[in-house]
């Protein structure tokens, strides 16, 4: 029985990807990481005349990425800063932009012919958020999982896990309250994408991924948001009402079920409120001179550290920190290392949309990543949104390099 025929092989995969995607960190800091790393490097070694075709359409972001390492590794040494998480967090993420995706590719994703790419995306994606529910539903289940796992969101100061997170952080992932949420909140906005393009199963997937979201990382409500915009905008225009008119119908009637599945959960309702809160004061009644996030964005104060940056970051658990990710991309390395980031991101986006068929969901998933980091972690920082976005690359390079060989990809 050959792996593409094997359901066996299918889900073995399935965990793998979810082991890669999500990167869970089990006591005492066993990550997968290393694993992925070390097995790409041996694949890409023996697969590497195939590797220099892909890396020839991915060789401007490449020498981007390799700028930003040695840029910054410079700056924090004149600056005297460590430098060692800094750098690590860098050459990872040329690593899983590089020789991980491409192994993931070549030797996973090109064997599975009656497969589609976001098919196993978003099967993953919900594996995800229903381990999130059940933790939610079942405390016991929630204790075993805190148990189990390294959460590095904590401040080891604190002793209570309840004083820093409150009732948040459910899952089996990395930066449960930061990435974790918006990869979610993205997987979501997938399955809204798909249904309205006539995939009718992926709105089962969708409330259990909601959940997911607001009980870790309100910000993954973004991309939602971004995509309910845009399935009622373009139905408007394509003045189907009557079926415009059955969306908001739903919409409704999922709002409802959702605070009704919610409702035992004060905590969960008080925190999406304080979100709300929050927007209307920012937008509507104070302006945004009022709120934290104004606060949070301030900039070196020398023009020189503006430029070239001071080599580290302005986050802190004080208010007088900042934990918005372009403030701390400039401090580590002022408009020279944002703007280079920014760039990488945008050469992707374009060739992405150049490759690709589909445009919605490159859009939804770029402009979801341009917002997220005015507060979360940044795209290179082990995130698993990240991860998907450069397998999703891979995979049209894929495509463009083998026409006959292709890889579904819905």
């Amino acid at each position: 029985m050959t792996l593409r025929n094997s359901w066996g092989g299918l889900i073995s995969f399935c965990v793998v990807l979810y082991l890669f995607l999500y990167n869970p960190l089990l006591k005492p800091g066993i990550g997968f990481g290393t694993f992925f790393i070390l097995f790409s490097c041996a694949y890409t070694i023996l697969k590497f005349e195939i590797f220099k075709t892909y890396i020839k359409l991915y060789r401007f972001e490449f020498g981007i990425s390799l700028f930003a390492l040695v840029y910054v590794f410079i700056i924090c040494t004149y600056s005297g800063e460590e430098i060692q998480s800094i750098v690590r967090s860098l050459f990872l993420w040329i690593m899983f932009s590089t020789v991980v995706p491409f192994s993931f590719v070549e030797a996973f994703f090109s064997k599975f012919k009656n497969v589609a790419f976001w098919e196993i995306i978003i099967e993953v994606g919900f594996v995800a958020a229903v381990i999130s529910c059940l933790a939610l539903f079942y405390p016991p289940f929630n204790e075993f999982l805190k148990y189990i796992q390294v959460d590095v969101n904590l401040d080891s100061s604190v002793a209570s896990f309840e004083e820093q997170l409150g009732f948040r952080s459910f899952g089996f992932a990395h930066l449960l309250v930061s990435s974790y949420g918006f990869t979610q909140g993205i997987m979501a906005s997938l399955c809204l994408i798909f249904v309205d393009q006539r995939h009718k199963r992926y709105a089962f997937y969708f409330m259990p991924m909601v959940i997911s979201v607001i009980i870790n990382a309100r910000t993954g409500l973004v991309p939602i948001a971004l995509t309910l915009s845009y399935v009622v905008l373009s139905t408007f225009l394509r003045l189907k009402l009557v079926k415009l008119v059955k969306y908001l119908f739903e919409g409704v009637l999922a709002v409802l079920l959702l605070f009704q599945i919610l409702k035992s959960f004060p905590d969960v309702i008080d925190f999406v409120q304080d979100f709300m809160d929050q927007l209307y004061s920012m937008f509507i009644e104070e302006g945004f001179e009022d709120t934290a996030y104004s606060r949070m964005m301030f900039y070196p104060e020398t023009t020189t550290g503006l430029i070239f940056g001071e080599g580290h970051v302005a986050y802190s658990d004080t208010m007088e920190g900042s934990d918005i990710e372009y403030v701390n991309q400039i401090f580590l390395g002022g408009l020279i290392f944002a703007g280079a980031l920014l760039l990488y991101e945008i050469k992707i986006y374009f060739k992405i949309m150049k490759m690709s068929k589909e445009k919605v969901l490159p859009t939804i998933f770029f402009l979801s990543i341009l917002v997220f980091c005015f507060k979360g972690a940044s795209f290179y920082d082990k995130a698993a949104f990240a991860h998907i976005w450069m397998l999703y690359f891979f995979v049209l390079v894929h495509n463009k390099l083998k026409p006959n060989n292709q890889i579904k990809l819905i």
